[in-house]
């Protein structure tokens, strides 16, 4: 007789994690990669991070990606907790796993954050990579940091740190940023969800990231004239998207890079 195998729940693996990370264990790696970006760090589970009262709380890709893929959620959720738990070690796992692929290949722009969002208890973590690395950009493309601008100003002071202020349709970020928004390591970028769209504020952005793979509302958003990543608009192909395109880690964006 076939055991039949029971799907764990979010708690379950979130505890399991812990529990793993907590008695000793470290996770086979430190660094992420998906289709599109090739290195992402810091990389945490947007269920213990992310404002609960995020209008788009309910409706986040990052979250059914996860609730979809069981072993990407347990590789992330030992990835979150070694670098709650035990900081100082991850950090030295993480430079060392970065170095590692300077010194075999060539790390180009890495993004901070595939997957989750900002927590000040990172910063400090953060900012240790920015000066290990000098040499290669770090981007972050962030909704969290909005309520955390003295986090975001202390980032800001290296120049190998460029920051993408996160927006969408419920989330702005308030006048306290618009000194910073002028800042030559900052962009706006608009998050569509579709049918939700505010296209005076999707216009004002400096990149636009289209959830929806539907060619339908591909059309429309092109024919309202935002400036869609090019990933999403399916103008460059999406393997390796975000090495091959720099609209993220420039000022202007892909408003900038594609005028």
């Amino acid at each position: 007789m076939t055991a039949v195998k029971v799907k764990k729940t979010p708690r379950q693996m979130i505890d399991e994690a812990r529990a793993f990370i907590e008695a000793g264990g470290v996770p086979n790696t430190i660094i992420a990669s998906n289709k599109k970006t090739r290195y992402s760090i810091f990389d945490n589970l947007p269920f213990l991070v992310c404002y609960a009262g995020c209008p788009l709380n309910t409706k986040c890709y990052d979250v059914k990606i996860l609730k979809l893929r069981p072993n990407v959620f347990m590789g992330r959720a030992k990835r979150h907790f070694f670098m709650m738990l035990r900081p100082d070690e991850y950090v030295r796992h993480l430079i060392a796993e970065l170095d590692m692929i300077r010194i075999k290949k060539s790390l180009g722009k890495v993004r901070i954050y595939g997957g989750g969002d900002y927590t000040p208890a990172q910063l400090p973590l953060i900012k240790k990579v920015l000066a290990a690395f000098p040499e290669t950009t770090f981007y972050m493309i962030s909704k969290e940091i909005r309520r955390h601008r003295e986090g975001a100003l202390q980032l800001l002071q290296f120049s190998n740190f460029f920051l993408n202020l996160s927006e969408a349709n419920g989330v702005r970020f308030d006048l306290n940023w618009h000194g910073i928004k002028e800042h030559p390591q900052v962009n706006t970028v608009y998050t569509l969800m579709p049918d939700e769209t505010d296209f005076t504020q999707a216009l004002e952005a400096d990149i636009v990231f289209n959830v929806s793979k539907s060619k339908k509302n591909i059309t429309k958003y092109l024919d309202n004239k935002l400036v869609l990543c090019p990933c999403d608009a399916k103008t460059i192909p999406s393997k390796d998207a975000c090495n091959d395109c720099g609209g993220c880690a420039n000022k202007g964006g892909v408003r900038h890079e594609y005028a």
